[in-house]
């Protein structure tokens, strides 16, 4: 008997620590910790996700329940925030926590745990009127330290106006040893669901992973998943790179939302909704006429007279606007909403417009995009015209001709989309289908910036001048500045954006146009004093970049990391600086003229001095325009390396373009 009993503690004196003490954790956690166990632990993770687990169970009536399953392994310190369980998209009544419950397994063997009284609401107000609702519900498990195993067990219920459907993402900032997600119909003694078809569709799982098991429309599995890349810079949207499952419940019992079968039942859907909120509505003082003045003065009149505000997409709106007449009362809304004004306003006018659904800085609508009413998250409108109006937001479609207009862009004139809209692919919802539309070029609001500096050297090196800027289509933001900031908070932007001089320096504003006069260019005017803005020696004098000669792009990720994102790059707007500058010595510049083109800009300078008397006269002029480039899968590396270059060249241009040789 004492020979077992001493065999007994020498086992558990050799056996690892986890093994005898992840019994207090329920068996499925127990059984993950086990098998992750036997693998190598990840050398550079402050977390490793060892199993995680997602089942979309639909219990008809458009209800969703969402089982979740998650076990991470703490590493380092650094990693004790996994203690944190977070549930999204949570706000309004139309989704419930049924449950949620927690367990913090110590490395010295002790158990905390948590259940469902202590799952928190989060309200996130998004600024003080407060109609940002979006809701997040969560809870934090205690006295978690390096070596715990925080295992979390929820269970959701959801119903979605847009249709049953959901999404479930796959890599994390941590790596993951056990990924698995599937779908069911969960039936009940009153409900029958032999009807209803499921759908699974998968998006971009290569090439993040080999080892993808699917049975179609049940379940997914997949192992070893790398972490989201770190420090990497100029990446695309995750949209259109990571890799995701979406599933949809293809219910013939439900009359309320959209068919998702098919794109013409999002669209139906969406015109009928829209269509019962914007009886035709004349706005306050507005005279509208059936033609492109008419549509102009209801646009003119929405910008100056109502703001946009950002309400989330709460379960029991989803896509569905207010009434015309209570945007109009409110003064304000969300993207929805404008719309729905914009459409009333419209159709008083004599004219018949559509909602249009869109996705916007967060990626891009595939040309093979599975049916999702997630895949958009704005909405703007499509004026049906029987004949050219000769705006450039006008494209033909299959169904005729449209006016495209985004009602939330209030200083972008009408007849053009803001840059957001760039690339991307629109869905109009009109004649109870689907019309998609790429947006071609020519329908983004041109962008420009020109700088104009005149300046002063004095014999200490001090620069003083006054700098003038003409931005088109808020090319640097300073339209969006000058109407949204306050008078201090415009000049900290304008410090931070376009002319930088050290703090013990002088900036003044003198004036600025109407930010919201959209019919002409946003115009800024103001003066400076730089007591360091020329560094001189004996032999040259060094300009120092003020900002507006910034040209060095950032570092895209360290050097001695290998690319796992490929390098994305999107186009902007020319930028053209032109410079007047009074030496107090005859001086010559060392770069005259100069050219860099590459796969991401193109750049040109040109400089000329006039030396007369004791000094020069020295012009300066900087064009810089970034180009859209995309390096994908397979050719990572060669856009970093065209990346390297860029920096390089700039680096050597920079030296340069800004240093004079003194004349003797």
């Amino acid at each position: 008997m004492r020979f077992h009993l001493l065999a007994a503690i020498l086992l558990l004196a050799v056996l690892p620590l986890s093994a005898h003490r992840i019994g207090k954790l329920p068996d499925w956690a127990n059984t993950a910790i086990q098998k992750a166990e036997a693998s190598p632990t990840p050398g550079d993770a402050d977390r490793w996700v060892l199993f995680d687990r997602t089942e979309f169970a639909y219990v008809g009536d458009g209800e969703i329940r969402t089982h979740r399953f998650r076990v991470v392994k703490v590493l380092t310190d650094r990693g004790t925030d996994a203690a944190t369980f977070v549930l999204r998209g949570l706000g309004g009544g139309a989704s419930k926590v049924k449950k949620l419950k927690g367990w913090n397994l110590r490395p010295d063997g002790e158990l905390d745990k948590l259940d469902s009284d202590d799952v928190i609401a989060i309200e996130k107000v998004g600024d003080s009127t407060g109609v940002d609702n979006s809701r997040l519900t969560g809870a934090t498990l205690d006295r978690v330290v390096k070596g715990s195993y925080v295992v979390f067990e929820s269970l959701q219920s959801f119903r979605d106006p847009m249709g049953p459907s959901g999404i479930a993402g796959v890599m994390e900032t941590d790596p993951i040893f056990r990924w698995e997600f599937a779908t069911a119909k969960q039936e009940g003694w009153f409900t029958n669901l032999s009807k209803v078809r499921v759908v699974m569709d998968l998006r971009h799982f290569q090439p993040w992973t080999t080892s993808l098991k699917v049975v179609p429309n049940q379940e997914a599995s997949v192992d070893l998943i790398p972490a989201i890349p770190k420090n990497e810079q100029q990446v695309p949207w995750f949209w259109n790179a990571m890799p995701r499952i979406q599933v949809r419940f293809l219910d013939p019992a439900l009359h309320d939302s959209p068919d998702l079968s098919a794109w013409d039942g999002t669209a139906s859907w969406m015109e009928n909704s829209f269509a019962a909120h914007t009886q035709p509505l004349g706005l306050p003082s507005v005279v509208a006429g059936h033609d492109r003045a008419g549509l102009k003065a209801i646009s003119s009149w929405m910008s100056r007279e109502l703001i946009y505000k950002q309400v989330y997409l709460t379960p029991e709106r989803g896509f569905t606007p207010l009434d015309a007449a209570e945007v109009v009362r409110r003064r304000y809304g969300d993207c929805k909403d404008l719309t729905s004004c914009f459409i009333a306003a419209a159709s008083k006018a004599g004219f018949k417009a559509y909602p249009v659904l869109a996705r916007i800085v967060e990626g891009r609508i595939e040309d093979d995009e599975p049916v999702f009413p997630g895949a958009f998250n704005h909405v703007i409108a499509a004026v049906r015209l029987e004949g050219s109006l000769g705006l450039p937001s006008e494209v033909v479609t299959s169904d005729g001709r449209y006016l495209l207009v985004d009602p939330t862009a209030r200083l972008t004139p009408l007849g053009y989309l803001p840059e957001a809209h760039r690339g991307r692919r629109v869905m109009i919802c009109a004649g109870q289908k689907a019309i998609w539309v790429s947006i071609p070029d020519s329908t983004i609001e041109p962008r420009s910036l020109k700088t104009n500096l005149e300046a002063s050297v004095e014999a200490n090196g001090t620069l003083s001048g006054t700098v003038t800027i003409e931005e088109i289509g808020d090319a640097n933001g300073l339209r969006t500045a000058a109407l949204n900031r306050t008078s201090k908070g415009l000049r900290d932007y304008l410090l931070d954006s376009v002319l930088v001089i050290p703090s013990d320096g002088q900036f003044e504003i003198l004036k600025h146009s109407d930010p919201l006069d959209v019919s002409k260019p946003f115009t800024l005017e103001m003066t400076f004093i730089h007591p360091r803005g020329v560094v001189l020696s004996q032999t040259e004098m060094d300009l120092d970049p003020l900002g507006v000669f910034r040209v060095l792009p950032g570092v895209i990720q360290p050097h001695d990391q290998a690319r796992k994102y490929p390098v994305v790059v999107e186009g902007g707007g020319l930028k053209e600086v032109h410079a007047l500058i009074q030496f107090p010595k005859p001086i010559q510049p060392f770069l005259l003229d100069k050219t860099l083109d590459g796969p991401f800009r193109h750049l040109t300078w040109s400089a000329k001095a006039d030396s007369k008397g004791s000094g020069s006269l020295v012009s300066l002029s900087l064009a810089t325009q970034w180009k859209s480039a995309s390096f994908e899968f397979g050719r990572q590396e060669q856009g970093v390396a065209a990346w390297a270059k860029l920096r390089k060249d700039s680096r050597t241009f920079l030296d340069d373009a800004l240093a004079f040789k003194i004349i003797r």
